[in-house]
């Protein structure tokens, strides 16, 4: 069952990369790390207590609801009366520190 679930976390980590192109979009990150934490389970076998499917459908339908949250919100534009925290050179500083995160 947990494979399924797995099955299930990667159009929505795919489709929330599409929406923004980016993987630190909030949402992407949301359903990477339930994807890979659940990857890792299923990869796992017996290990660990299987997990309920109650509970993998309540992460599921988070990750959904979180992803549908940031759709509305990135279509109500509400990013684009923020100005930018960060002038250029500072923003090309932290790039260095993105790659060694990365």
């Amino acid at each position: 069952m947990t494979w399924m679930f797995v099955a299930l976390f990667v159009p929505l980590l795919v489709g929330n990369y599409a929406i923004a192109k980016n993987f630190l979009y909030p949402p992407a990150i949301f359903s990477g790390v339930w994807l890979f934490s659940l990857l890792g389970l299923a990869l796992a076998g017996g290990l660990f207590n299987p997990v309920s499917i109650g509970a993998l459908a309540v992460y599921w339908v988070g990750g959904l609801a979180f992803s549908v949250g940031g759709v509305l919100a990135m279509s109500a534009n509400i990013g684009a009366r923020v100005s930018n925290p960060f002038p250029l050179d500072r923003r090309r500083q932290l790039r260095g520190c993105w790659i060694f995160f990365w």
